[in-house]
């Protein structure tokens, strides 16, 4: 379909490659495609900040997804168009942006690059188009980019990687210091934190939840990492924080270990982002989490899969943290407790030591 529809799409949308930087001072509407997860809104933010630093005469609108919207709900110099990826919302967003004259667009969905060019040229028709290069697909995706940026994958942080997307297209090399990962938290997410979080109790939280079967622990697997962290750390208690059909998981592995664990309630993803901020340190599989206890500032103990692609991109940035990495192609179940606790001590000890 692709072969067919790209020919008819290069004479519509006419885009010729553009090698010139644009110049900051000329920007005024900048639009971004964000219509993905929770983790990949917050790894935005920084990219956001940088823009809006860089062209100060400058607007943000971002096409946002039903799951990351409530990033960027908080954030009050951006405009958010949700788009749930339905004829019915392309159409409703569509017309909610058909005046704007965006003087760039960048497309930040990495997956289904098609859909994203498309939209990046019927929402914002006299932008400047800009994207990561996808060496194999350069001449397909020149129809709908005028900029497609270089950039070695699995080397940055995505934080980094959209940072020096912006600056090549801007001109303008980014200082990765001034641009830290961030959430804003309303007032309203702190609740379930001051109730579960003790003052003065050191609290580790572990995450049981990720998006696939095997980028998660088991239920043993689990109980037995936060039975070791316990031993090893008798003054931490453990809170646990599951999603889905973990919620019974993290009640069961908090009713094993006595009064030193509670289970998390469900609660919104930025309410869990509040009890992240006070905890003295995150276990989590490669999900959001790790992205949201780097914009709290918490250290992270993150455990990845190489079954994964590009782990480093999704790594913690700006924060201390450890990273436990299966050997070969393997599920994250096949990490042993002890290989994670004796993470958490090493992280442990640099933190004491700083």
């Amino acid at each position: 379909m692709r072969a067919i529809l790209t020919p008819l799409f290069r004479v519509l949308f006419r885009r010729t490659n553009r090698s010139t930087p644009v110049d900051p001072a000329k920007v005024k509407r900048v639009l971004l495609l964000r219509y993905d997860a929770i983790g990949d809104g917050i790894v935005t933010l920084p990219m956001i900040d940088f823009i809006l630093t860089t062209c100060p005469n400058a607007m943000v609108d971002v096409v946002t997804s039903p799951a990351n919207d409530q990033i960027f709900a908080t954030e009050p110099r951006i405009r958010r168009y949700c788009f749930d990826r339905t004829l019915y919302r392309y159409v409703a967003t569509w017309w909610a942006l058909r005046r704007n004259r965006y003087d760039l667009t960048f497309s930040l969905v990495i997956n289904k690059t098609t859909l994203a060019g498309w939209l990046a040229n019927t929402l914002g028709k006299s932008a400047v188009t800009v994207t990561f290069e996808h060496p194999e697909r350069r001449h397909v995706y020149g129809v709908w980019f005028n900029m497609q940026i270089p950039q070695e994958r699995g080397v940055e942080t995505m934080t980094m990687m959209q940072l020096r997307l912006a600056g090549a297209a801007l001109g303008v090399p980014p200082q990765f210091d001034q641009y830290p990962l961030r959430l804003s938290l309303p007032d309203g997410s702190h609740t379930i934190a001051c109730q579960v979080m003790a003052e003065g109790r050191p609290t580790a939280v572990l995450n049981l939840s990720a998006g696939n079967a095997y980028r998660m622990l088991s239920e043993e697997r689990n109980t037995a990492l936060a039975q070791q962290v316990l031993q090893r750390h008798p003054s931490w208690h453990i809170a646990l924080i599951g999603h889905g059909p973990r919620i019974a998981m993290a009640q069961r592995i908090a009713s094993s270990l006595g009064g030193r664990a509670i289970a998390i309630p469900a609660a919104s993803f930025l309410s869990m982002a509040a009890v992240l901020q006070r905890a003295v340190l995150l276990i989590s599989p490669d999900t959001s989490m790790i992205h949201a206890a780097s914009a709290v500032g918490t250290p992270v103990v993150g455990l990845y899969t190489t079954r994964a692609t590009f782990i480093h991109e999704w790594m913690p940035y700006g924060v201390p943290f450890e990273a436990v990495v299966t050997h070969e192609r393997a599920d994250l179940d096949t990490l042993e407790p002890e290989r994670i606790a004796d993470a958490v001590d090493a992280l442990a000890t640099r933190l004491h030591n700083v």
